[in-house]
């Protein structure tokens, strides 16, 4: 019951997992930790714990809580009642570092009366929600 992990799509907080279904497989476990760079390795050599998700009941999973711009490991396990398969070979997966936004280019007053001030601006590129304060 061993399989290959594969990723599709990684945000800044998770990282989306798929993998073939295995034929005896009831169900699925996932370990990951956090891949820390060489120059950052903890002085005792060693890697960051394991965490496992259990119960897993379908080949894909959402693995959300990750921290930004961090490196993963992530292996999969298929199991059932009567057996625990082996851990796959290790993938590694990051999630996404944000850039800083843009500044917003041509604001101004579009319109005004006595109660309220209408104001426009060019958007900017990958910029979904903006805010104002006055």
């Amino acid at each position: 019951m061993k399989s290959a992990v594969m990723h599709e799509r990684a945000t800044t907080h998770s990282v989306h997992l798929e993998w073939p279904v295995m034929a005896e497989a009831e169900l699925y476990m996932i370990r990951f930790r956090e891949v820390m760079q060489t120059a950052a390795r903890r002085l005792d050599g060693h890697e960051s714990e394991w965490k496992e998700i259990r119960d897993i009941t379908t080949n894909e999973f959402n693995l959300d809580g990750l921290d930004q711009g961090k490196n993963y490991e992530v292996q999969i396990m298929g199991y059932n009642e009567d057996k625990m398969g082996d851990w796959s070979d290790s993938i590694m997966v990051s999630t996404v570092v944000t850039s800083i936004p843009e500044k917003v280019a041509e604001f101004h007053v579009r319109s005004r009366n006595a109660e309220s001030i209408t104001v426009a601006w060019k958007s900017v590129v990958n910029d979904e929600t903006y805010s104002v304060c006055y």
